[in-house]
């Protein structure tokens, strides 16, 4: 189903191009853009391009990153494959991760797992409600993906006790491994 652009057909060897989306009220945008330039440069990403849409609000969604009309910013970088630009990589990733929360805002979720689990937690405060829809639908787990152990599972075992998430968090499948 993909789309035969070219430009996306990359084998690099020794880097990769990656995406990250963010997500701030049209409110914000102007704020979070100057930010986000400043702190790109100074990191010296390698940025190849930038997106930019228009969503509306979406309340159906538990984990919505829609959670206003809001601004889509997809940032598409290339990074190297060596230990210390990955962690670099994380490094920034969770500055504008913060930038976005700063701004009202959230952050794609599965793109990589570089956020912190307090980060998701924070962006995402009804994560606690998908989990235990999951676990009533899914007691076994038999799906799962990285994402969800590193995040989701991750929570009911060792959950950040900050906000409102914490305060209302219902823990279920602790015992299973």
């Amino acid at each position: 189903m993909r789309p035969p652009i070219e430009f996306l057909k990359y084998e690099g060897l020794n880097d990769t191009d990656i995406l990250q989306e963010y997500f701030v009220p049209a409110a914000h945008f102007s704020a979070f853009m100057d930010e986000l330039r400043r702190e790109l440069l100074h990191n010296d990403v390698n940025l190849l391009s930038v997106t930019l849409r228009y969503l509306l609000k979406n309340d159906e969604s538990i984990l919505s990153y829609a959670t206003d009309d809001m601004i889509a910013i997809v940032l598409y970088v290339n990074i190297e494959i060596n230990d210390a630009s990955i962690k670099h990589a994380g490094n920034w990733t969770r500055k504008l991760v913060n930038m976005a929360i700063d701004h009202k805002g959230t952050y794609y979720l599965t793109y990589q797992r570089y956020p912190t689990l307090e980060q998701f937690q924070t962006a995402y405060p009804d994560w606690y409600v998908f989990n235990r829809i999951k676990c009533e639908y899914d007691p076994n787990l038999v799906l799962r993906s990285k994402f969800y152990d590193a995040y989701l599972y991750a929570a009911l075992n060792k959950p950040v006790e900050s906000g409102k998430a914490a305060a209302r968090r219902e823990p279920c499948l602790t015992n299973v491994r």
